[in-house]
C-alpha cells in the first residue's frame, strides 16, 4: 500500500495548502536562514526521491512541503541525507515501505531512542502491541501525531539520548523537585544484632528484619494478632467468671 499511501499524502498536502503552498496563510516559514540552508541541502541531496515539493525560496525561508518516497529501497533510505543528517525538524517527510515488522522494530532499536514514536494501524495484536512492547521511546501516539504533547495530564519527555525526566502538570513539579529521603529512628529500643560481633543467629535475624512482608503474610499476622487478643480477652473473662 506504499504507493497509495504516498498518493494520499500528496493529495492531503494539496488539500491543506492548495497548489501553491507559498501563498497559503496556513503554511509557515522556517525559523532562520541556517535552518533553511540545512533542510534545503537535505532535499537537494535526496532530490531523486522527491514525490512532491522540493522547491524553496531562501529569501523568504520558504521550503515547500516535501515528500521523499524511497519505495522498498531500504538501503537508499538508510544512506539518505534525510536519515543520516540528524532530526529534520522541518516540512520533509521521508517514506520507505516495509514487509517485515520485525525488521522495522530492529531498525528502530538499532538507533538512539526517539523522543516520540508514532504507529498507525487498527491491528493491535499483530502491529501496535509488538511495536509498543519491543521498542523504547519518550512517548507513543497511535493513529495520530503530536496530540500526546498537548495533553497536560500526560507526562512528556525523552528517554536516554532523547532526554531524561518528564514534564506537564504534576510531572513538571516532580521532575524539578528533589525527592529527599528522611528516616526517623526511635530511641526507645534497638536491635543489638546490628552490631559486632556478628553471628549466624544475628545474620538470620537481620535478614528476616529486612525481608519485605507480602500482603498474604500481613493478613496472616493481623489474623494471628486478633486471635491472640481475642484469646487473652476470653481468658480474662473466664477467669473473672470463675472467681465470682
Amino acid at each position: 500500500v506504499a504507493d497509495q499511501f504516498v498518493s494520499a499524502v500528496v493529495a492531503s498536502v494539496q488539500s491543506f495548502f492548495g497548489p501553491s503552498p507559498e501563498t497559503s496563510d496556513s503554511y509557515g516559514r522556517l525559523v532562520n536562514a541556517a535552518q533553511y540552508a540545512r533542510l534545503s541541502a537535505v532535499v537537494e541531496a535526496d532530490k531523486a526521491f522527491v514525490a512532491c515539493g522540493g522547491s524553496g525560496d531562501a529569501s523568504a525561508r520558504y521550503l515547500a512541503p516535501t515528500v521523499l518516497h524511497f519505495g522498498r529501497d531500504v538501503a537508499a533510505f538508510e544512506a539518505s541525507a534525510a536519515l543520516t543528517r540528524g532530526e529534520l525538524f522541518g516540512p520533509v517527510l521521508p517514506i520507505v515501505a516495509y514487509t517485515d515488522l520485525d525488521a522495522v522494530i530492529g531498525f528502530i532499536n538499532a538507533r538512539p531512542k526517539p523522543l516520540a514514536l508514532y504507529v498507525f494501524s487498527n491491528n493491535d495484536r499483530d502491529v501496535v502491541a509488538p511495536v509498543l512492547g519491543q521498542t523504547s521511546s519518550g512517548s507513543v501516539c497511535v493513529n495520530d501525531t503530536m496530540i500526546q504533547i498537548t495533553n497536560s495530564h500526560l507526562p512528556f519527555g525523552g528517554v536516554g539520548p532523547s532526554g531524561m525526566g518528564a514534564y506537564h502538570g504534576k510531572h513538571s513539579f516532580l521532575t524539578f523537585s528533589h525527592h529527599k529521603a528522611v528516616v526517623r529512628k526511635t530511641t526507645r529500643f534497638d536491635l543489638p544484632q546490628r552490631y559486632m560481633p556478628y553471628t549466624s543467629a544475628s545474620a538470620r535475624i537481620m535478614k528476616a528484619a529486612g525481608t519485605p512482608i507480602t500482603r498474604t503474610q500481613t493478613r496472616l499476622l493481623v489474623a494471628a494478632a486478633v486471635g491472640a487478643v481475642a484469646a487473652i480477652i476470653a481468658a480474662i473473662v473466664w477467669a473473672a467468671a470463675v472467681s465470682d
